[in-house]
Parts: structure tokens; C-alpha cells; sequence
């Protein structure tokens, strides 16, 4: 496994990606694959063995064993948190932190590259929020309403057995469901959208229900996700949020999926 941070070409990474692993690439590090023949894949793969060489990441036209096994662990990781993230007009970028035993990789894709470098898996969470870049909790949004209400027209009212009540105003001001709209009608800076994913004994992989999605606006950053209530039907939590907070709600989300 890899003992140091190793940055690569997006190509030299479809060309490995191809020859040491074979499977279908992650789907947060999915990627054009270019050559449309053998011939011209040939030449790529070419290309990548001089790139490689002069990263000390070859030997003669053998790629680095530690790193090929760190592409091979984010094929079929034992837990993995990824998701997609971008920051105002730029591109989206991608990352994927990926554990099996006591071995594992955080993978970084973004501007043509991908950064790999080895992660402890008690920090599986904080390496995958880690790319993200500073931000500052909103204040003052705190919100849990049944993610129908939240969903349905403005002029919709409940009974109290169905979350109707969430959409009275109190004291002749908004109700907390139009207040949650309006955040959620806010320019949004960047955005981020978070997934995790395990594997039983038997190789079956198990993805979270809901996304764990991150907002940063003008006011400041919040953290939006969808949990199944005591009824069964989903809620919208909204929490002001920066990299801890969301690294600790992603650890969560993985302990659920590990404690089925």
C-alpha cells in the first residue's frame, strides 16, 4: 500500500485503471478513456510508462506494485466514503476515501490529475472531507421537518398527525418550512453531495439510503440530509455545518451501515 502521496495524470490513471484492475471504475472517479484503437491505447500506455518512470513510480515498464494495489483497494474497499463537491463556476471534482483491514487510500480527482495518499481508517471520514476547501457554519438553521411537507406547495396544511403544524407561523412570522425554502432558494457558493458504502462477508455492497449534502452560501455553510423518522417516512435535517461537522455526520452514517 502506499507510504507517500503520489499524484498521477488522469490518463496514466484510466491506462492503469485498465490494465491492473479491470473492474468498472468507482463511479465518483469515473472518466473519459481515450484511444479509440489498440494501436492509439498503445501509444498511451507508452506515454504513461515514460510519466511514470519519471515519478519513480516505475520499474522499466512495471508500474509501482504499492500503487497499483491502492487502485486496486478503491475497486472493492470494505467502506468507502465519496461524493462530488465545486466551488463556484469551477469544474466538480471527486473524491473517494477508501478502507479494507488496516490498509487504505484517499483519491482525489480534479484538474486532469489524481492525488493519492494513504489513509488510517479511524480518519476515513476526515480524509474525504479534508479536499474541501475552509468554510464557516451558518448561524441561526436549525431545521427537522418531514421532507413531504418540504416538498409539497406552499399552500399545503396538515393535520397534527401529519406534520401539519410545521407549516404554522408563530407569532405572525414564517413557519420553519418556509423558512427551510427560502434557505434552501439561497445562491449557493459551492455544494457538496456525500455518499457511503460497505461490504458484507459475502462481497454485497450496501450504499447509504440519502446523500449527505453540504452548502455554502453567502450566510455561511449549512449541512442537509434525509433521515428515515419513527413513522418510517423521510425527515430533512439542516444543520449549520463545516468539515467537522459533516466528517462526524458521514462517520455516522458509516457506523449505521456497518451496525446492519
Amino acid at each position: 500500500m502506499l507510504r507517500r502521496d503520489v499524484v498521477i495524470s488522469e490518463l496514466a490513471y484510466d491506462v492503469l485503471w485498465e490494465l491492473g484492475v479491470g473492474a468498472d471504475k468507482h463511479v465518483a472517479l469515473f472518466g473519459p478513456s481515450p484511444g479509440a484503437t489498440w494501436t492509439e491505447r498503445e501509444r498511451l500506455a507508452h506515454r504513461v510508462v515514460g510519466e511514470l518512470q519519471q515519478l519513480g513510480l516505475a520499474q522499466g515498464d512495471r508500474p509501482d506494485a504499492d500503487l497499483m494495489e491502492a487502485l486496486q483497494l478503491l475497486a472493492r474497499p470494505e467502506v468507502e466514503v465519496y461524493g462530488w463537491y465545486a466551488v463556484g463556476d469551477r469544474p466538480t471534482e471527486s473524491v473517494v476515501a477508501a478502507v479494507s483491514g488496516r490498509e487504505g487510500v484517499l483519491a482525489h480527482l480534479a484538474g486532469g490529475r489524481l492525488r493519492l495518499r494513504p489513509v488510517a481508517p479511524e480518519w476515513l471520514c476526515d480524509a474525504a472531507v479534508s479536499v474541501l476547501p475552509p468554510v464557516r457554519p451558518i448561524r441561526g438553521q436549525h431545521h427537522n421537518v418531514p421532507t413531504a411537507l418540504l416538498e409539497a406547495g406552499p399552500g399545503r396544511h396538515g393535520g397534527d398527525d401529519d406534520g401539519g403544524s410545521l407549516l404554522e407561523s408563530v407569532g405572525g412570522g414564517e413557519s420553519e418550512v418556509d423558512r427551510l425554502r427560502r434557505l434552501l432558494a439561497q445562491p449557493r457558493r459551492a455544494a457538496g453531495q456525500f455518499f457511503a458504502a460497505t461490504r458484507d462477508r459475502a462481497g454485497g455492497r450496501r450504499r447509504c439510503e440519502y446523500p449527505v449534502n453540504m452548502v455554502d452560501t453567502a450566510e455561511g455553510c449549512y449541512l442537509t440530509h434525509q433521515v428515515r423518522g419513527g413513522d418510517g417516512q423521510p425527515w430533512t435535517v439542516v444543520v449549520p455545518a463545516d468539515q467537522r461537522v459533516l466528517a462526524e455526520r458521514l462517520g455516522q452514517v458509516v457506523g449505521d451501515l456497518v451496525g446492519r
